[in-house]
């Protein structure tokens, strides 16, 4: 089991290099990140039918579809963080990797409905939603709707969404053995906390 609260071992990052190292050399170029990112999705998904419950799969899988753009089924990504955490519950990762799904999700707070509106103040929305997407911790603009229909989807109230999220960050931080790892969680937490401040914390 890795140390680390993210990333790959060693043995890890040789069995995906076999399948999607062509797609990892796209992906540090901006222009080709979406297209290989919907490629490493669907090669992920192909191995995870000719190997059901090989974790590494799933969780790769999860990382994928959480850090996305605006066409990715976010809710799919909390089920398989869900199911990596029933394949590997001890390992750090498979919680970590379910609580950032769940926080991708919590965008939708900053959804407001389009439909009906004019036009003129349509855009101004979409606009305002460009703009906050862009300040999101993470490299990709995402979309509010998305995070708000993948919501829906899961049956959670913005509120359980949080709160799950947040205990999972905990849990995560109470084992976390890495001082670097323990500062990103502290300041995940903290931003949280201040945008819904009503959602008690137990670890510090």
């Amino acid at each position: 089991m890795s140390e680390s609260i993210e990333y790959y071992s060693s043995s890890e990052t040789s069995k995906l290099s076999k399948i999607l190292s062509p797609i990892w050399r796209d992906i540090g170029f901006p222009e080709k990140l979406s297209s290989a990112r919907k490629e490493a999705i669907k090669l992920l998904k192909h191995m995870i039918q000719q190997e059901p419950n090989e974790w590494l799969y799933w969780y790769a899988l999860t990382r994928y579809l959480s850090y996305g753009g605006f066409e990715l089924e976010l809710s799919e990504a909390v089920r398989a963080g869900e199911f990596c955490c029933q394949l590997k519950p001890n390992d750090l990762r498979s919680l970590y990797t379910l609580g950032n799904a769940l926080r991708s999700i919590l965008r939708a707070k900053y959804y407001i409905p389009t439909k009906g509106l004019p036009q003129k103040e349509m855009l101004e929305i979409m606009k305002r939603e460009v703009e906050t997407s862009r300040a999101w911790p993470g490299p990709d603009i995402f979309s509010f709707r998305a995070s708000y229909e993948s919501l829906q989807a899961l049956g959670l109230t913005l509120e359980q969404a949080a709160e799950k999220t947040i205990r999972i960050y905990e849990l995560v931080l109470s084992k976390a053995s890495k001082n670097n790892e323990k500062k990103v969680l502290r300041d995940s937490l903290n931003t949280m906390s201040s945008e819904f401040p009503f959602i008690q914390r137990y670890v510090l």
